[in-house]
């Protein structure tokens, strides 16, 4: 991890992505989002998508319908993120 940091710790302003909507994922949400983080999910399911944006993420991206999503951790984009 960068600056030496704990995996585990969240602070407000990062970028948190989580993948699958159960139960694990969904505690995973509601304790980055209680933490301030921006909150990056992914799914099968545009339903749970919803379910998780009612609780708190910010991005939804179900890899169903969205194939491209595949290349994004090598991506400019993931760079972004704190926690995957």
């Amino acid at each position: 991890m960068e600056r030496g940091r704990q995996p585990w710790r969240v602070r407000a302003g990062d970028v948190i992505f989580i993948q699958g909507c159960g139960g694990v994922s969904l505690f995973a949400l509601q304790f980055a989002t209680l933490h301030g983080t921006r909150v990056i999910i992914l799914s099968s399911s545009d339903e749970r998508l919803e379910r998780a944006k009612a609780l708190g993420a910010d991005v939804g991206i179900n890899y169903r319908t969205t194939p491209e999503w595949v290349g994004w951790r090598e991506s400019r984009r993931a760079a972004m993120v704190s926690i995957m």
